[in-house]
């Protein structure tokens, strides 16, 4: 099989395209509950029946989706993978039929569609079975590009926005001469700084366990990549579009429909809840944990600068929040833990560079970054709310007085 597709999806001319198709109205986020049947066919193949929810690769050759082999066990361990091309020889749909185009808030370039799958010729990837396992590494790609779309629409943004400060005049001065826009456009820059060197650490470890070193943090980086980089872009963006004043709310700008896509990345590939509880699974794991705590304490006891004093201390104080967490994960602290180790690793990578300028070039310029970054706080404060306050508030909220 791989013989036979992996050069027509590599080719440099007429490269074919691929989906993967997993969303079903019954399990989005939750795939053990897709309802999707396979059917043995002639020869080895297989016919899909069944519903998938939200594919955005309509437009494509072929496609990965899941589906459950008649007789197989619930759950997501009954699952397989299965290839299917979208046209048949003669260039008719294979089986498929689509209900809708989907009205979406942002990426509308890109078709997303509603599908049946009635009889859908297919074949299983590496046999029967396994069929989560075997996305894993397909997941991890896809979380990694959320991570980095969401990195490129600030960088647009954050372009033109230094651009616009220095030539639209209010007050007779520049935007750019006045202090308040001065500290607040230098915040936002701070984030995205951050969001350049976590995905450039998190391509790292994937690239090491593509070379069969240890993975352990590969899989983790991915996960606080994708949910971090992404919850991080919707707010840079929003802040961007402010800087524009009016401007940035009128369509013909662009601006609107940068902000528009960049929401898209906290929800494809797994929402910032299902990727603290992918952190939760993963610290089950002991050696997990260790991992990510020997790797803060080695890197924070390379920093020798002088200036990197407070923050090395900062990023101490985090850490000593966040390793009984780490060593007790529990779910109603699963995204305070996730978004805490993701910026803790930011701090301390963005200090890292900063010792870098420092050493290399004599600039301090990265000193101020780390420092404007971990102002607010690298772990947020805990919740010592009762479940049923917390569900009161949530579900009912405070009756206001008559």
């Amino acid at each position: 099989m791989a013989k036979q597709y992996v050069p027509r999806l590599t080719a440099r001319e007429q490269a074919w395209t691929s989906g993967q198709w997993m969303t079903e109205r019954e399990g989005g986020s939750d795939v053990g509950r897709s309802a999707t049947i396979a059917r043995p066919g002639d020869g080895g193949t297989w016919h899909l029946f069944g519903s998938k929810w939200f594919t955005s690769a309509t437009t494509a050759d072929m496609a990965l989706a899941l589906a459950r082999p008649e007789g197989a066990g619930g759950g997501s361990r009954g699952l397989s993978l299965f290839l299917l091309e979208l046209r048949q020889a003669d260039g008719g749909w294979n089986g498929l039929t689509v209900r809708r185009l989907k009205d979406k808030l942002g990426t509308r370039a890109l078709p997303t569609a509603e599908l049946d799958l009635a009889g859908a010729r297919a074949v299983p990837v590496g046999g029967l079975g396994d069929g989560v396992r075997k996305l894993t590494g397909l997941l991890g790609v896809a979380r990694y590009w959320a991570a980095i779309g969401g990195l490129a629409g600030v960088g647009h943004l954050l372009a033109l926005a230094r651009d616009y400060a220095g030539k639209r005049e209010v007050f007779g001065r520049c935007l750019a001469d006045h202090p308040i826009h001065r500290e607040w456009l230098a915040r936002i820059a701070s984030v995205y700084d951050a969001m350049v060197v976590l995905n450039l650490e998190t391509a790292w470890q994937l690239g090491r366990a593509e070379h069969g070193e240890d993975g352990t943090l590969a899989r983790l980086f991915t996960s606080l990549g994708k949910l971090a980089c992404a919850r991080q872009g919707v707010w840079a963006a929003s802040e961007l579009l402010e800087s524009f004043g009016g401007a940035g709310y009128v369509e013909d700008t662009g601006i609107p429909r940068l902000f528009r896509n960049l929401h898209v990345n906290c929800i494809w590939e797994g929402t910032s809840s299902v990727l603290a509880h992918d952190v939760l699974r993963a610290l089950k794991k002991p050696e997990t944990g260790e991992a990510y705590i020997e790797e803060v304490v080695r890197r924070l006891g390379a920093l020798r600068h002088p200036a990197s004093g407070s923050m090395r201390e900062c990023i101490e104080e985090a850490l000593e929040s966040l390793v009984p967490m780490i060593n007790s994960p529990r779910e109603e602290q699963a995204r305070r833990l996730a978004w805490g180790m993701a910026r803790t690793f930011q701090a301390l990578l963005l200090t890292e560079f900063a010792e870098w300028r420092l050493n290399y070039y004599d600039d301090g310029t990265g000193v101020t970054v780390a420092r404007l970054f971990a102002a607010e706080g690298l772990v947020e404060a805990g919740c010592d709310e009762s479940a049923a306050a917390l569900q009161a508030v949530a579900f009912t909220g405070q009756a206001l007085p008559r």
